[in-house]
């Protein structure tokens, strides 16, 4: 039997046609080794570009498909890409005046440049190699249950490391994917799952909170097998209820830790643990390593110490670049501090409890709150940004709001413009004055307790 790739109901592929048409494709990507930036949705024509470019050997720049012109300008000045490739079209670029510029070799090991953080249209990107994506997919089918004869729908988006991931693992199993935009509160979605008999879904926090409230412990669906979760912390209430489901309807629910720097994944939760451990992100993956540090570097041996959490393993970056320049050669190492703050139990499961730096991920992508606050500054604000997952809370004062001619729905706009996330994850706030420390600085503990 024959594994098929379709999109949503409109066309159904054979893996030996979808090499064909990759292959077919590749007569329209550069002849030499070249940078190519895709922009990305999830349909068949992305994924013949990814694996076109990836196959000839191609560094491949994931863009998000709403991705600004703006920022595509930003992006081009950054990394002068070689080609634009958006809806199955190639689009060569000649920077004949900036040859200067791009004399720059790639290093042999690159093969996917992918944001580190939502926000602000930032050229920060994350180096991933051959060899992270390699590793990383061998070790997530290691202790997920995917097989051959899977069904599964893409649920997020193709550029984010936890969206690719799901494509990487079902293509090496040979397992149908169900290429979709839809979003779960569209009646399209439900009608395609049912159709298409999908047996694995996977989403980050904000997902399952939508499908929580649709429904979905109380739904029949005799042909899901298992479900996972990564992406941010989930409520351990939410973690409860679903892995209940899971529990009564054999449909496994899993939980996940990771991070674009890790490739995807650097830990997991066996199924069976999670009544008793709704807030652990389990062990690491197969191949994969946790210790911890403490304020003075020392290594933590003693369970329910909170330290930081760094994680050694062959799926941990290259590097971070900023410009073309700096894809020559990367200096990679095997260890990754994640900027999680966690503790280890008496059974050797992690825990995390906060993180080092200001940021939070909102529909699983992550938010630099400093990058954000910076920008709007930009804009004449005074200005502060705090938030835990899954809400951004922007503080403003009336004076800078009055001045720049602003309202809060006006303001409101502009920053889900900007991020690309969904108006009820960003709340407004109006105050007469910013809380400030003796030396001056924002006091955002104390804002969080004025906005409490």
């Amino acid at each position: 039997m024959s594994c098929r790739l379709s999109s949503g109901a409109l066309s159904n592929l054979s893996y030996e046609a979808l090499q064909q048409t990759v292959d077919a494709f590749k007569s329209t990507l550069p002849s030499a080794r070249s940078l190519c930036a895709i922009e990305c949705q999830n349909d068949l024509s992305t994924l013949v570009a990814y694996l076109a470019c990836l196959q000839l050997n191609h560094p491949v720049l994931l863009l998000d498909k709403q991705t600004s012109e703006q920022q595509k300008e930003g992006i081009k000045t950054a990394y002068f890409p070689d080609a634009f490739i958006n809806d199955g079209v190639v689009h060569h670029i000649d920077y004949s005046n900036n040859k200067k510029d791009i004399k720059h070799t790639l290093d042999d090991r690159l093969a996917v440049l992918l944001s580190t953080s939502g926000s602000t249209g930032s050229p920060k990107q994350v180096a991933l190699s051959y060899d992270n994506l390699q590793q990383n997919c061998l070790s997530i089918c290691e202790y997920l249950p995917i097989k051959s004869d899977d069904v599964v729908i893409t649920m997020l988006p193709f550029n984010y490391s936890y969206g690719l991931s799901i494509i990487h693992t079902h293509l090496s199993q040979g397992a149908k994917i169900v290429m979709s935009d839809y979003s779960v509160i569209d009646k399209a979605f439900w009608a395609l799952l049912e159709e298409e008999q999908v047996t694995t879904l996977s989403g980050v926090p904000y997902t399952y909170e939508m499908l929580i409230r649709l429904g979905l412990v109380k739904k029949e669906l005799p042909f899901l097998r298992y479900f996972t979760q990564a992406g941010g912390k989930l409520a351990e209430k939410r973690v409860s209820l679903l892995a209940e489901f899971g529990e009564t309807s054999h449909s496994p629910f899993y939980v996940m830790y990771g991070q674009t720097e890790a490739t995807a994944r650097m830990a997991y939760v066996e199924p069976s643990i999670l009544l008793n451990k709704p807030g652990t992100i389990g062990k690491p993956i197969p191949g994969g390593d946790f210790s911890l540090v403490n304020e003075s570097g020392e290594a933590i041996v003693e369970p329910h110490q909170v330290g930081e959490l760094v994680y050694r393993g062959k799926n941990v970056m290259l590097g971070y670049a900023t410009s073309r320049r700096e894809l020559t050669e990367f200096n990679a190492t095997e260890y990754l501090k994640t900027g999680d703050l966690a503790y280890f139990d008496e059974d050797g499961d992690f825990f995390i409890t906060g993180r080092l730096k200001r940021f939070i991920k909102v529909f699983g992508k992550r938010i630099a709150l400093d990058e954000v606050e910076s920008w709007l500054k930009n804009q004449m604000l005074d200005v502060a940004v705090i938030g835990t997952d899954n809400k951004l809370q922007v503080a403003v004062t009336v004076d800078s709001m009055n001045k720049t001619l602003l309202d809060k729905a006006m303001l409101l706009k502009q920053v889900t413009d900007e991020l690309s996330i969904h108006h009820s994850t960003v709340k407004i706030f109006q105050v007469e004055s910013l809380p400030k420390t003796p030396n001056g600085k924002l006091d955002y503990k104390a804002l969080e307790q004025q906005l409490s």
